[in-house]
Parts: structure tokens; C-alpha cells; sequence
């Protein structure tokens, strides 16, 4: 590339020619006009400085949108199906790729829920995990975790079946005490993981 566009910027023939080019990194493309000796300016892109007759060169290289932010959304088949406007889970990627896993309640995929808060404990973090493993991460990755109860009894059982789910990996956490959209629902548990 170095070769063609020092050969391109000092070409004078009677013809103009205009282009704009997409590329992955706009820094590695200035370096490389400068160590060539190609005249430019940066105007949130980096353009080529055409000559000052009405022939010559003007090349514009912008940042490729493949390099934008891509946010992915996981609601695997293992996990009962969002009633309503989210998603399950929420992958926002690049350069560092973070997992935003909406309230799991303790529902299976038929939608029963288990009879117990133990159960229904066990059964939140079952969704939790499953939704990890749709975007391809565990409960190593895991950096937030934010658990509702519904009663201050329940919070001994809750660090029990945590720790025991987690397998000695350590999130932040915060435990709450409220009540949930639906009764039978003993606890809520949302959680936001990282690579």
C-alpha cells in the first residue's frame, strides 16, 4: 500500500480522481503517509492534499463501521423467553466485549417454578449461567451481580447457594430486599460480565 499511494500522490496527469477509502485503523494510516512523505490533513478522517491545480489526487480514508461498537443479544433456548422489550443478555463488543444479563427469575424453559427458596435460588443462577454460556463466557467472567430477595430470611440460603454456584469466583455484589413482578417469584437475580 506504502508504494501505491506514494505513487498515487505524485501523479499530475490532467484527470482528477476522488475516492474514499474504509480502513481499520486511522493512526497506522496516517503513520504510513507520513514515513512516505504524502501530504495530508486530519479533519476527523485523514484526507489527502490534492494538488493546488484543478488535477491530481484526493483520497479520503475513514474508520471502516465494522469497527463501531456491535451490541449482540442473547436469549438462549434454555431459559424461558423475555415476556416483554429486553433481552435476556446483552453483549456490547470492542476491544473489551461486556455480557449485560437482564433479571433472571427462578422459571424454567416450560415456565414452572420450582416450590422453595433454595430451588428457586439454584434455579435464578441456572439462567444466569445459561445466558453466560450463550455468549461464550462462564461465571469466571462474571463482575457485578445484583440478587433482589423478597425476604430478609432468605439472605443465609442466598450466600449459600451463591458461593456454590460460583464455584469460589468472587463478583461484585449487591443484595436487595424488594418485591417482585410476579408473587411466586422469590428472587431476582441480574449480573453484567466481562472479557
Amino acid at each position: 500500500m506504502a508504494r501505491r499511494l506514494a505513487g498515487l500522490a505524485g501523479n499530475t496527469s490532467p484527470r482528477f480522481c476522488a475516492a474514499r477509502l474504509a480502513v481499520t485503523d486511522l493512526d497506522a494510516t496516517r503513520r504510513l503517509l507520513k514515513n512516505n512523505g504524502v501530504g495530508f490533513e486530519v479533519t476527523g478522517a485523514v484526507r489527502l492534499v490534492p494538488p493546488a491545480a484543478s488535477h491530481g489526487l484526493a483520497l479520503e480514508f475513514v474508520k471502516q463501521e465494522s469497527d463501531m461498537a456491535q451490541i449482540v443479544s442473547h436469549n438462549p433456548a434454555s431459559v424461558h423467553a423475555p415476556s416483554s422489550g429486553y433481552s435476556m443478555g446483552l453483549e456490547l463488543g470492542q476491544h473489551r466485549r461486556l455480557l449485560f444479563i437482564s433479571g433472571q427469575v427462578p422459571e424454567k424453559p416450560d415456565g414452572s417454578v420450582p416450590e422453595g427458596f433454595e430451588a428457586q435460588c439454584e434455579q435464578a443462577w441456572r439462567n444466569v449461567i445459561a445466558v453466560l454460556a450463550a455468549a461464550g463466557l462462564g461465571v469466571e467472567h462474571l463482575v457485578k451481580v445484583n440478587t433482589f430477595l423478597t425476604d430478609r430470611s432468605q439472605v443465609v440460603a442466598n450466600r449459600a447457594i451463591r458461593r456454590k454456584m460460583l464455584g469460589g469466583n468472587e463478583p461484585a455484589s449487591t443484595v436487595m430486599i424488594a418485591e417482585t413482578v410476579d408473587g411466586k417469584w422469590l428472587l431476582e437475580i441480574e449480573a453484567i460480565a466481562a472479557e
